[in-house]
């Protein structure tokens, strides 16, 4: 990471820099973590609450990925 940036000689062009690099993974983490939600199944002998726990924390990554946009 370091080397990617060092010859960079201010913050707005290490800021562009880290965001170009950066930015491709957002898109491909919010596009995995929907998909998680919609295809989500409980298991046939789960119950409830730890099935609705795990959706609510996929769904709150998914709206921190949204918030954490870099550009």
């Amino acid at each position: 990471m370091v080397c990617y940036i060092a010859s960079i000689g201010n913050a707005k062009g290490i800021w562009d820099a880290l965001a170009t690099l950066y930015q491709g993974y957002s898109e491909q983490r919010n596009i995995y973590l929907e998909k998680k939600l919609r295809f989500a199944q409980m298991q046939k002998e789960e119950y409830i609450d730890p099935f609705i726990t795990k959706l609510q924390e996929t769904q709150v990554l998914a709206s921190y990925t949204n918030r954490c946009n870099f550009s």
